[in-house]
Formats: structure tokens, C-alpha cells, sequence
């Protein structure tokens, strides 16, 4: 699929943002939350109730800030809001393929910091009385 986000119609692009979450595009987000979508090989999009300008603004002040060789961060193509569907934000972003973090067992990644803590001990665990 090829599209050009930069000029496609606010409403052609949020009915494609629920298209693809029907169709199998879902890549994250739990369902009735603020989802994540694959638009295509080279695009994603973010929309929800939590999805807001700021996110994409901060996003986007990452993405020209960090050094690439360590750290991905996507690329924003452009952000919108609706007014029809409640006020859900849509990001469309540069689609980045890896592992999903939700499918990383955290405790056998011994080389994963936590502000300096290793994997095995994270936060969560220190917080435990």
C-alpha cells in the first residue's frame, strides 16, 4: 500500500487507522485503550483518548536528538485530531520492525537497566514489603 500521510485527508486516514485495526494490523495497545497499527511496511499509527499533540511534539524532539546507533526512535510523519470520534489523536509515524517489548521476559534479560538497576531487580520487585 502506498500512501503520502503529509497530504491524505484527515478523515481517509483515521478510517484507515480502524481499517487496519479490523483487518489485523493491530500491533499494540489493549483493545478499547489507545491502540498501534501497521499501515503499511514502512508506517504505523497511534490513536486513542491518550494520544495528544505534546506525545507527537515530544516524540519528534527525540527523534532529532538521540544517537540513532543506539537508540530507534520513530520518525513522525504527522499527527491530527478528531472531533468525530470523541477527541482521539492520531500519530502516524515511521513503522520500526523488532520485537515487541511485551514479549520480552524482562528477568532473563540480565543486560536490561533500570536507572542502574539490573533486570532482576527491578523497581516493582524493590517496592514489595
Amino acid at each position: 500500500m502506498s500512501c503520502d500521510i503529509a497530504t491524505a485527508s484527515e478523515e481517509w486516514l483515521i478510517d484507515l487507522c480502524h481499517k487496519a485495526n479490523k483487518e489485523g494490523g493491530h500491533i499494540g495497545g489493549p483493545r478499547g485503550g489507545d491502540q498501534a497499527v501497521k499501515i503499511s511496511d514502512h508506517i504505523a499509527a497511534k490513536f486513542g483518548l491518550g494520544v495528544c499533540a505534546s506525545e507527537a511534539a515530544m516524540q519528534e524532539f527525540a527523534y532529532n536528538r538521540v544517537d540513532r546507533n543506539i537508540v530507534r526512535i520513530p520518525k513522525v510523519y504527522r499527527y491530527l485530531e478528531s472531533k468525530k470520534r470523541d477527541p482521539h489523536g492520531y500519530l502516524f509515524m515511521e513503522y520500526i520492525s523488532g520485537q515487541n517489548l511485551q514479549d520480552v521476559d524482562l528477568e532473563a534479560k540480565e543486560d536490561i537497566l533500570y536507572g542502574g538497576i539490573t533486570a532482576p531487580e527491578q523497581p516493582s520487585n524493590l517496592l514489595k514489603t
